[in-house]
């Protein structure tokens, strides 16, 4: 012990050349100083921070001293706490130095557990209800982690500690309140893990007997729709400059590049990057294993020469000597596998450091811009969900909006119309168009709504209105619709305390003068409604669905061809400028072809504002529109070029052109203020009469139609220029905003110029497969004789 105490070559005397018998002879912590200095060294402790750990133990001895401690043995883990909450803040190294020396003696000679603290109510429960989803449920380490965490705020938020009837006093409006609190802090996806973990709880207290009613029932789901946002792209040419002026001379740059490259070369997730083992590399057959938590599979893919010499470069320069079977490890001590988030922060800080500006820092864009490549490469939807390692090809297809040039080739470019219909189009617009446009005044933007709620229903109506929109939902139709009852039960019923039944019905026959199809969707707005109140006030009426007026069949569209889109271009003639918006024939031609050009819905059309223009790009964005998505719409050439002329018509004639100012632009409320569907609707009808465009009952089409026109043109042109439609259909729905292909079905009507180009097709491909067996049996008989 002696010798070893004098030895030149022990790390201690390294370390500290001078001084190191003072250590050694530390009161507490001389007998086992070595191997601590070991130890560290072990785990990737450079000498500049085991001589801060060294003095840190020096400085403590007094204060262990103190407290009775005498040896290591006598340690436990509420002392080294202890010391970490003191000097975290004014002293970090003398906490970090504890800890250090904590996690030695866990390791080496074991550090004994501290005191078990009390536990309170709220950690009693929650350990109660961890033990029974992992027991019972069988939910992963990783889903009951998050049930714990937003239990323990959900019990801090009634009182669980401070009241023992907390849970039996619990009201549906308290847990409402609640979500309202959360829904200010989270994204609606996170809302909803907050929601399920809400709901088992009063689901299990509930079956204890806990709670009187099943309140787990009356909870409302959030709604939470795929696409909803438009991911961040980076260029695949922006990647490869970061990774040339990336610095590969440090062991961390080394291992930062060979992280980059082998994710945007596969396209793996951070997971899939952070589990990657030594194991899972074949060198001699060049593959490469991926083991996929999410989707539970195990993919293999080729090693490429590229990755293959990063990864070798890496691991004989850049990884530190570990037992540690994992590809990447963190360079800062202690030595440890390299975990998903630190996979994440790598791209922003490998942005900061070569300085090359990308429009998102997420690691996940690399995975976008792999697929991408794919794409643009002509891999087949099949082999790409394959290489992703997707389990369902229509998860693949999420990924074909992101191919902005390849969906490029549906957008419709500008219909032209002949010489002779164009000249027809004026004569009739000449005779017609000017006495129509004269007589009649298409109504403005829709007047502002009145503020407040006069019923006695108002404070019920307002917080079924905020809880819902709390949850995912805009419910803009639905606050028209309640204010219509709060109307008619502020003017009818003044001293109502409770919904009845006569309440009902007198609203109800207001609704009744409409169609149908307009009725329905209102009577079943307030019947949702009657259903939330009735939660709080069960004498409420909720009335019978099954009595409502039923919904007739959908209305056959009058599909629209190319030249009838020009005929209607040119009777936009008819539409007058006014002094304060000039160029009102203008703005109605530009929306008639977004509508058709782009098969745009009529809402999105209207909501679109100036900023939503790329011209870079040449698309647009369209934003939270149907079911919340979001989407890229390119744009023609021809389009394109006419939406560049109209703004600067637009510009010059000095019409506001500020980010927020609407495209389709009115000037009957203001200047930010965009056309109202009423308007648009009543100048479209006029202009449908004037170009004499009606549908088989002489009434001017539905906007919608434009909408199931592009579909179907964009069909048969894929038809005619001899593409696979199956190849176009799942383009064409992304292009259209739908989820799934089947979703497109609907539109895709079956007309006489698609049965022409079909049947022309099909009569192609079942001749050149006759012509083929007929050269094949011929061969054959040849060979026969």
């Amino acid at each position: 012990m002696i010798w070893l105490r004098m030895n030149p070559s022990s790390p201690l005397v390294q370390i500290r050349p001078r001084s190191h018998q003072r250590y050694l002879q530390l009161p507490i912590f001389g007998r086992c100083i070595e191997d601590f200095v070991r130890w560290s060294l072990g785990k990737g402790y450079k000498h500049q921070t085991l001589r801060l750990h060294l003095e840190a133990l020096q400085r403590l001895v007094p204060r262990f001293l103190r407290r009775g401690i005498r040896s290591p043995r006598d340690l436990t883990d509420d002392d080294v706490q202890a010391v970490k909450r003191q000097f975290n803040a004014c002293r970090p190294h003398l906490a970090e130095g504890a800890c250090a020396f904590g996690r030695f003696l866990k390791e080496r000679h074991g550090l004994r557990p501290g005191r078990p603290q009390k536990l309170c109510r709220s950690d009693r429960i929650i350990r109660r209800v961890v033990e029974h989803l992992r027991n019972n449920c069988g939910l992963a380490e990783s889903t009951w982690e998050r049930h714990h965490r937003h239990l323990r705020q959900f019990l801090r938020f009634i009182g669980f500690d401070r009241s023992k009837s907390a849970v039996q006093n619990l009201t549906l409006e308290r847990v409402r309140r609640f979500l309202g609190l959360m829904a200010r802090r989270h994204k609606p996806e996170s809302l909803k893990q907050v929601i399920a973990t809400i709901r088992m709880f009063l689901r299990w207290e509930f079956a204890r007997g806990a709670l009187s009613g099943p309140l787990h029932l009356q909870l409302d789901t959030i709604r939470v729709y795929r696409d909803q946002r438009v991911p961040h792209l980076i260029a695949w040419p922006e990647i490869q400059r970061l990774l040339r002026k990336l610095d590969q001379s440090t062991p961390q740059g080394l291992r930062d590049f060979t992280v980059l490259l082998v994710a945007a070369t596969y396209g793996l997730r951070r997971s899939e990057v952070a589990g990657l083992r030594l194991d899972d590399i074949d060198w001699r057959q060049r593959q490469l294993r991926i083991s996929q938590p999410k989707a539970r599979r195990t993919l293999w893919l080729p090693l490429t020469n590229e990755v293959e010499s990063a990864l070798i470069r890496y691991l004989k320069r850049g990884r530190p000597a570990t037992s540690l079977r994992h590809v990447f490890i963190c360079q800062s001590a202690p030595v440890r596998p390299l975990g998903p988030h630190g996979v994440y922060r790598i791209l922003g800080r490998a942005s900061r450091a070569t300085g090359v500006s990308l429009p998102t820092q997420r690691f996940h864009s690399l995975r976008y811009a792999r697929a991408l490549r794919l794409m643009r490469g002509g891999v087949s939807l099949k082999s790409f969900s394959d290489v992703l390692g997707h389990r369902d090809v229509n998860t693949s297809g999420h990924y074909l909006r992101l191919d902005v040039d390849d969906l490029r080739q549906v957008a419709l470019p500008v219909p032209t119309a002949p010489a002779d219909s164009r000249t027809h189009a004026k004569s009739v617009i000449g005779s017609l168009g000017r006495r129509a446009a004269s007589n009649r005044r298409a109504p403005g933007t829709v007047t502002n709504v009145r503020r407040g709620w006069r019923s006695f229903l108002a404070k019920a109506i307002e917080g079924y209105l905020s809880l819902h929109r709390s949850l995912g939902r805009g419910y803009r139709t639905v606050e028209w619709v309640l204010r219509s009852l709060d109307f008619v039960l502020a003017r009818l019923f003044p001293d109502g305390r409770i919904f009845t039944e006569r309440m009902f019905v007198a609203w109800s026959r207001e609704i009744l003068r409409i169609s149908h199809d307009k009725a329905r969707p209102r009577l079943m707005c307030v019947r949702k409604f009657c259903l939330h109140l009735a939660r709080t006030q069960p004498k409420t009426f909720v009335p019978d669905r099954h009595t409502f007026p039923r919904q007739s069949a959908p209305k056959a569209p009058c599909l629209l061809s190319s030249s009838d889109v020009a005929r209607l271009v040119e009777a936009t003639r008819i539409v007058r400028p006014k002094p304060k918006n000039p160029l009102r024939g203008e703005t109605m031609r530009l929306a008639i072809l977004l509508v058709y050009c782009c098969g745009l819905r009529l809402g999105e059309l209207l909501r679109l504002q100036i900023e939503d223009i790329d011209s870079g790009r040449t698309l647009l964005r369209i934003k939270q529109t149907k079911f919340n998505k979001s989407r890229l719409v390119p744009l023609s050439p021809s389009l394109a070029g006419f939406l560049n002329r109209y703004l600067r018509h637009r510009r010059r004639k000095r019409i506001p052109l500020d980010p927020d100012s609407p495209l389709v632009w009115s000037s009957e409320a203001g200047n930010a203020s965009s056309l109202s569907a009423q308007a648009f609707r009543a100048t479209w009808r006029q202009v449908c009469r004037t170009a004499g465009v009606l549908d088989g009952y002489q009434s001017p089409p539905r906007v919608h139609d434009l909408r199931h026109s592009f579909a179907v043109e964009v069909l048969r042109r894929s038809y005619r220029a001899g593409k696979n439609p199956a190849a176009t259909l799942p383009r064409l729905s992304r292009f259209m905003g739908h989820a799934t292909p089947a979703c497109t079905h609907y539109y895709l009507k079956f007309t006489e110029q698609l049965r022409a180009v079909a049947s022309d097709r099909f009569r192609r491909h079942i001749a050149d497969s006759l012509f083929v067996s007929a050269d094949k049996s011929l061969v054959c008989k040849g060979g026969a004789r």
